[in-house]
């Protein structure tokens, strides 16, 4: 006959055994590790792009990629992509060269991409940097004129700077100045100068993008033409 003591053993080795293989039926489908996930690999979806940029101001550029772990290094080419150079601190999707200057025209820039999976290289983006506009400066002022009334007076200025432009004024009193129509030119005619212009002043404003500069003023002297002579006694007969 079993005793109670002797079922009491027999149970404890059946769970004692359960146990042990996780619970029973099913153990297996639910047991084990989960599947690994596959990490997105890198793929550049933007390319840099070739900018110009004037001497003096920052160009900048940039980059936008997808995947896992994702991590920048600018590189730049100065010989027309034979060889790159990492760029120090540009570790970022952008990267922004502040001001550039001549030296740098024509040098590439590129950035490599690293993530989980692989590491891709964007194309190459030209740098092209043009001069600083100059300011303006008039090395040439225009000068004092004395005209006879119906003729032509003509006023001249010299300047130098990048892409001046020019505007000439008039004024009776050299206080109040007034854009002259049309007088955008180096040069300023007056056709058949009425008397009334006797004394009026001339000048020229020059400016471009960088700075704006006023000429002196020249005074227009206007007199009336001389008269042919005329005889207005004749020689009397004399006894």
């Amino acid at each position: 006959m079993i005793t109670n003591s002797w079922r009491s053993w027999v149970a404890a080795c059946v769970l004692g055994c359960l146990a042990a293989c996780g619970g029973g039926g099913g153990g297996e489908a639910g047991g084990g590790n989960p599947s690994s996930t596959t990490p997105v690999p890198v793929s550049i979806t933007t390319q840099p792009s070739s900018m110009t940029a004037v001497a003096g101001t920052t160009a900048s550029f940039g980059v936008t990629a997808v995947g896992d772990g994702l991590a920048y290094q600018w590189e730049r080419s100065a010989n027309t992509g034979q060889s790159w150079v990492g760029l120090p601190n540009a570790t970022a999707s952008s990267y922004a060269v502040a001001a550039v200057d001549s030296s740098l025209d024509g040098n590439q820039y590129r950035v490599r991409v690293s993530g989980t999976a692989n590491s891709v290289t964007s194309s190459a983006a030209i740098l092209s940097v043009t001069p600083a506009p100059a300011p303006v400066a008039i090395t040439a002022q225009p000068g004092d004129l004395s005209v006879v009334q119906g003729t032509t007076a003509s006023f001249a200025v010299t300047a130098t700077g990048t892409s001046p432009s020019y505007q000439w004024q008039s004024s009776l009193d050299g206080l109040a100045w007034t854009p002259i129509a049309s007088a955008t030119g180096t040069a300023l005619t007056l056709s058949v100068v009425p008397l009334a212009d006797n004394g009026k002043r001339v000048r020229v404003v020059v400016s471009n993008e960088v700075n704006t500069i006023t000429s002196n003023s020249a005074t227009l002297t206007v007199t009336a033409p001389l008269s042919a002579p005329v005889i207005t006694l004749a020689p009397q007969a004399l006894s």
